[in-house]
Protein backbone atom coordinates (compact mmCIF):
# COMPACT_ATOMS: atom_id res chain seq x y z
CA UNK A 1 0.00 0.00 0.00
CA UNK A 2 1.66 3.40 -1.24
CA UNK A 3 0.62 6.77 -0.39
CA UNK A 4 -0.89 9.03 -3.09
CA UNK A 5 1.44 11.19 -4.45
CA UNK A 6 -0.03 12.10 -7.83
CA UNK A 7 -3.63 12.07 -8.44
CA UNK A 8 -3.00 12.22 -12.36
CA UNK A 9 -1.01 9.05 -12.06
CA UNK A 10 -4.17 7.40 -9.79
CA UNK A 11 -6.86 7.95 -11.98
CA UNK A 12 -4.57 7.05 -15.22
CA UNK A 13 -4.58 3.37 -13.58
CA UNK A 14 -8.59 3.65 -13.07
CA UNK A 15 -8.73 4.44 -16.92
CA UNK A 16 -6.29 2.10 -17.55
CA UNK A 17 -8.90 -0.33 -16.54
CA UNK A 18 -11.49 1.30 -18.22
CA UNK A 19 -9.75 0.44 -21.36
CA UNK A 20 -9.53 -3.13 -21.30
CA UNK A 21 -12.94 -3.73 -20.38
CA UNK A 22 -16.44 -2.36 -20.84
CA UNK A 23 -17.22 -0.91 -17.84
CA UNK A 24 -15.33 -0.05 -14.22
CA UNK A 25 -17.28 -0.96 -11.16
CA UNK A 26 -16.47 1.68 -8.75
CA UNK A 27 -17.75 3.54 -5.63
CA UNK A 28 -15.28 6.80 -6.33
CA UNK A 29 -16.96 8.78 -7.87
CA UNK A 30 -15.16 12.38 -6.40
CA UNK A 31 -13.50 14.57 -9.09
CA UNK A 32 -9.36 14.67 -9.21
CA UNK A 33 -9.24 17.99 -7.64
CA UNK A 34 -11.23 17.09 -4.77
CA UNK A 35 -9.04 13.92 -3.96
CA UNK A 36 -6.18 16.02 -4.30
CA UNK A 37 -7.96 17.98 -1.48
CA UNK A 38 -8.23 15.04 0.48
CA UNK A 39 -4.66 14.02 -0.05
CA UNK A 40 -4.02 18.12 1.36
CA UNK A 41 -6.21 17.60 4.71
CA UNK A 42 -5.57 14.28 5.24
CA UNK A 43 -3.88 11.19 4.56
CA UNK A 44 -4.37 9.03 1.16
CA UNK A 45 -3.25 5.79 0.53
CA UNK A 46 -3.85 3.31 -2.60
CA UNK A 47 -3.30 -0.62 -2.92
CA UNK A 48 -2.87 -2.27 -6.79
CA UNK A 49 -3.79 -5.27 -6.90
CA UNK A 50 -4.69 -7.88 -10.32
CA UNK A 51 -7.67 -5.92 -11.72
CA UNK A 52 -8.42 -3.41 -9.44
CA UNK A 53 -7.37 -0.67 -6.99
CA UNK A 54 -8.56 0.73 -4.20
CA UNK A 55 -8.11 3.89 -2.26
CA UNK A 56 -8.05 4.69 1.60
CA UNK A 57 -8.74 7.92 2.75
CA UNK A 58 -8.07 8.81 6.31
CA UNK A 59 -11.03 11.13 7.40
CA UNK A 60 -10.39 12.81 10.67
CA UNK A 61 -10.68 9.81 12.89
CA UNK A 62 -12.46 7.38 10.28
CA UNK A 63 -11.03 5.49 7.33
CA UNK A 64 -13.15 5.90 4.13
CA UNK A 65 -12.39 2.71 1.21
CA UNK A 66 -12.93 3.27 -2.14
CA UNK A 67 -12.98 0.87 -4.90
CA UNK A 68 -12.16 0.93 -8.81
CA UNK A 69 -12.02 -2.83 -10.51
CA UNK A 70 -13.08 -4.39 -13.14
CA UNK A 71 -16.13 -6.61 -11.56
CA UNK A 72 -16.74 -8.21 -8.98
CA UNK A 73 -14.02 -10.86 -9.02
CA UNK A 74 -11.41 -7.79 -8.94
CA UNK A 75 -13.11 -6.18 -5.68
CA UNK A 76 -12.48 -9.54 -4.05
CA UNK A 77 -8.89 -10.22 -4.65
CA UNK A 78 -8.13 -6.23 -3.61
CA UNK A 79 -9.96 -6.97 -0.52
CA UNK A 80 -8.43 -9.84 0.00
CA UNK A 81 -4.71 -7.70 -0.40
CA UNK A 82 -6.10 -5.24 1.64
CA UNK A 83 -6.67 -8.06 4.91
CA UNK A 84 -4.30 -7.12 7.57
CA UNK A 85 -2.93 -4.15 5.93
CA UNK A 86 -5.64 -1.95 7.37
CA UNK A 87 -6.53 -2.13 11.02
CA UNK A 88 -8.62 0.71 11.59
CA UNK A 89 -12.80 0.59 11.23
CA UNK A 90 -13.19 0.78 7.51
CA UNK A 91 -16.31 2.69 5.94
CA UNK A 92 -17.32 1.71 2.18
CA UNK A 93 -20.47 3.25 0.49
CA UNK A 94 -22.36 1.68 -2.49
CA UNK A 95 -24.49 3.50 -4.78
CA UNK A 96 -26.84 2.24 -7.02
CA UNK A 97 -30.09 1.97 -8.92
CA UNK A 98 -32.51 -1.56 -7.68
CA UNK A 99 -30.08 -4.54 -7.29
CA UNK A 100 -26.95 -2.84 -8.74
CA UNK A 101 -25.36 -3.04 -5.85
CA UNK A 102 -26.00 -6.52 -4.88
CA UNK A 103 -22.92 -8.49 -6.28
CA UNK A 104 -20.76 -5.64 -4.60
CA UNK A 105 -22.07 -6.06 -1.12
CA UNK A 106 -22.22 -9.62 -1.49
CA UNK A 107 -18.35 -9.33 -2.03
CA UNK A 108 -17.85 -6.62 1.02
CA UNK A 109 -20.51 -9.64 3.30
CA UNK A 110 -18.07 -12.23 2.51
CA UNK A 111 -14.76 -9.65 3.64
CA UNK A 112 -16.34 -9.06 7.34
CA UNK A 113 -18.62 -5.87 6.61
CA UNK A 114 -21.72 -5.42 7.78
CA UNK A 115 -25.12 -3.22 6.81
CA UNK A 116 -24.60 0.05 8.78
CA UNK A 117 -27.63 2.10 6.96
CA UNK A 118 -28.93 2.90 3.40
CA UNK A 119 -29.62 6.24 2.50
CA UNK A 120 -32.66 6.80 -0.31
CA UNK A 121 -32.23 9.52 -2.54
CA UNK A 122 -35.33 12.12 -3.27
CA UNK A 123 -35.91 14.77 -6.17
CA UNK A 124 -38.24 17.83 -6.54
CA UNK A 125 -38.76 19.23 -10.04
CA UNK A 126 -39.15 23.13 -9.81
CA UNK A 127 -38.50 23.62 -13.73
CA UNK A 128 -40.49 26.16 -15.07
CA UNK A 129 -40.52 28.38 -11.67
CA UNK A 130 -39.13 32.04 -12.10
CA UNK A 131 -36.02 33.14 -10.68
CA UNK A 132 -36.58 36.01 -8.00
CA UNK A 133 -35.73 38.71 -8.83
CA UNK A 134 -33.14 39.70 -6.10
CA UNK A 135 -31.48 36.17 -4.50
CA UNK A 136 -30.53 37.53 -0.67
CA UNK A 137 -31.40 36.14 2.11
CA UNK A 138 -31.27 37.30 5.93
CA UNK A 139 -30.88 33.46 6.44
CA UNK A 140 -27.30 33.37 4.65
CA UNK A 141 -24.65 32.10 7.34
CA UNK A 142 -21.68 34.96 8.17
CA UNK A 143 -18.24 34.26 9.03
CA UNK A 144 -18.64 34.57 12.20
CA UNK A 145 -20.30 32.02 11.98
CA UNK A 146 -18.58 29.41 10.77
CA UNK A 147 -17.00 27.81 14.26
CA UNK A 148 -20.55 27.39 15.34
CA UNK A 149 -21.75 25.86 12.71
CA UNK A 150 -18.97 23.64 12.86
CA UNK A 151 -19.68 22.80 16.82
CA UNK A 152 -23.27 22.44 15.90
CA UNK A 153 -22.79 19.62 12.81
CA UNK A 154 -20.75 17.96 14.82
CA UNK A 155 -23.19 17.46 17.70
CA UNK A 156 -25.76 16.65 14.89
CA UNK A 157 -23.81 14.35 12.44
CA UNK A 158 -23.53 10.81 12.61
CA UNK A 159 -19.92 10.28 11.38
CA UNK A 160 -20.23 6.89 10.28
CA UNK A 161 -23.40 7.63 8.11
CA UNK A 162 -23.08 12.23 7.35
CA UNK A 163 -19.21 13.00 5.95
CA UNK A 164 -18.43 15.71 7.91
CA UNK A 165 -17.65 19.36 6.25
CA UNK A 166 -13.34 20.39 6.10
CA UNK A 167 -13.34 23.68 8.29
CA UNK A 168 -12.41 25.07 4.63
CA UNK A 169 -15.42 23.69 3.35
CA UNK A 170 -18.09 25.53 5.34
CA UNK A 171 -15.75 28.74 4.77
CA UNK A 172 -15.79 28.69 1.30
CA UNK A 173 -19.68 27.58 1.56
CA UNK A 174 -20.25 30.39 3.56
CA UNK A 175 -18.57 32.97 1.39
CA UNK A 176 -20.57 31.75 -1.59
CA UNK A 177 -24.20 31.79 0.37
CA UNK A 178 -24.70 27.99 0.84
CA UNK A 179 -25.63 28.25 3.96
CA UNK A 180 -28.66 28.85 6.00
CA UNK A 181 -28.84 29.34 9.63
CA UNK A 182 -31.16 30.51 12.18
CA UNK A 183 -30.08 31.85 15.61
CA UNK A 184 -30.90 32.39 19.00
CA UNK A 185 -28.67 34.94 20.78
CA UNK A 186 -26.03 33.86 18.30
CA UNK A 187 -26.11 30.13 19.07
CA UNK A 188 -27.26 27.79 15.74
CA UNK A 189 -30.65 26.55 16.06
CA UNK A 190 -30.86 25.14 12.15
CA UNK A 191 -29.04 24.81 9.13
CA UNK A 192 -29.48 24.50 5.71
CA UNK A 193 -26.49 23.49 3.87
CA UNK A 194 -26.41 22.93 0.13
CA UNK A 195 -24.93 22.84 -3.34
CA UNK A 196 -25.06 24.36 -6.50
CA UNK A 197 -23.86 21.96 -9.58
CA UNK A 198 -25.93 20.92 -12.44
CA UNK A 199 -28.84 20.45 -9.95
CA UNK A 200 -28.70 21.98 -6.36
CA UNK A 201 -29.00 19.73 -3.33
CA UNK A 202 -29.71 19.94 0.17
CA UNK A 203 -26.43 19.07 1.89
CA UNK A 204 -27.79 18.89 5.52
CA UNK A 205 -30.93 20.15 6.78
CA UNK A 206 -30.79 20.07 10.51
CA UNK A 207 -32.35 21.30 13.44
CA UNK A 208 -31.25 21.56 17.10
CA UNK A 209 -32.96 18.73 18.87
CA UNK A 210 -34.43 20.87 21.79
CA UNK A 211 -36.06 22.85 19.26
CA UNK A 212 -38.07 20.86 16.72
CA UNK A 213 -41.61 21.71 17.58
CA UNK A 214 -40.39 25.35 16.62
CA UNK A 215 -41.09 25.75 13.18
CA UNK A 216 -37.17 25.95 12.49
CA UNK A 217 -37.06 23.54 9.63
CA UNK A 218 -40.32 25.29 7.69
CA UNK A 219 -38.63 28.30 7.98
CA UNK A 220 -35.37 27.11 6.62
CA UNK A 221 -36.58 25.08 3.54
CA UNK A 222 -39.11 27.50 2.64
CA UNK A 223 -36.02 29.90 2.36
CA UNK A 224 -34.02 27.30 0.42
CA UNK A 225 -36.77 26.66 -2.13
CA UNK A 226 -37.23 30.18 -2.81
CA UNK A 227 -34.02 31.03 -3.64
CA UNK A 228 -34.08 28.37 -5.51
CA UNK A 229 -36.29 29.08 -8.15
CA UNK A 230 -35.29 28.80 -11.59
CA UNK A 231 -33.22 25.77 -10.87
CA UNK A 232 -34.90 22.33 -12.75
CA UNK A 233 -34.66 20.23 -9.92
CA UNK A 234 -33.27 19.53 -6.19
CA UNK A 235 -31.61 16.82 -4.43
CA UNK A 236 -31.53 15.06 -1.11
CA UNK A 237 -30.57 11.72 0.76
CA UNK A 238 -32.32 10.83 3.59
CA UNK A 239 -31.76 7.53 5.81
CA UNK A 240 -34.28 5.12 4.42
CA UNK A 241 -36.09 4.26 7.71
CA UNK A 242 -35.74 7.96 8.99
CA UNK A 243 -39.64 8.21 8.12
CA UNK A 244 -40.19 11.54 10.18
CA UNK A 245 -38.11 13.08 7.91
CA UNK A 246 -39.43 11.04 4.68
CA UNK A 247 -42.75 12.42 5.52
CA UNK A 248 -41.37 16.22 5.73
CA UNK A 249 -39.94 16.05 2.42
CA UNK A 250 -42.81 14.43 0.63
CA UNK A 251 -44.39 17.55 2.28
CA UNK A 252 -42.51 20.09 0.53
CA UNK A 253 -43.12 17.62 -2.72
CA UNK A 254 -39.66 15.56 -2.98
CA UNK A 255 -40.44 11.84 -4.03
CA UNK A 256 -37.74 8.88 -4.00
CA UNK A 257 -36.27 8.30 -7.60
CA UNK A 258 -34.99 4.80 -7.02
CA UNK A 259 -31.09 5.73 -6.07
CA UNK A 260 -30.04 3.99 -2.75
CA UNK A 261 -26.57 4.29 -0.97
CA UNK A 262 -25.51 0.82 0.87
CA UNK A 263 -23.01 2.10 3.72
CA UNK A 264 -21.09 -0.60 4.77
CA UNK A 265 -18.42 -1.19 8.19
CA UNK A 266 -15.55 -3.48 8.79
CA UNK A 267 -15.25 -2.94 12.96
CA UNK A 268 -11.41 -2.47 13.89
CA UNK A 269 -9.15 -4.89 14.31
CA UNK A 270 -5.93 -5.85 17.08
Amino acid sequence: MRSLQDVEEFFGYITHLRSHGEKVCTNLYAMPSEVQSWSVHGEVKYLESNGGVLLIRTDRDLTRLYHAVRDEEGLARALAALDGQVHETLITELVGRGHETEAAVDVYHNYEFRDYTTLLRMTKAIEGAAPPEIATSELYAQAQDVIGIVKFLERVLDPLRDHMPLLAEIETATMSQRILVEKERQEIRGILFYENAAATSVRYWYVDPERHSDGIGGRLMREYLRLCQGQKRILLWVVSDNHHAIQKYRHYGFQFDGLSDRIMVRSGRA
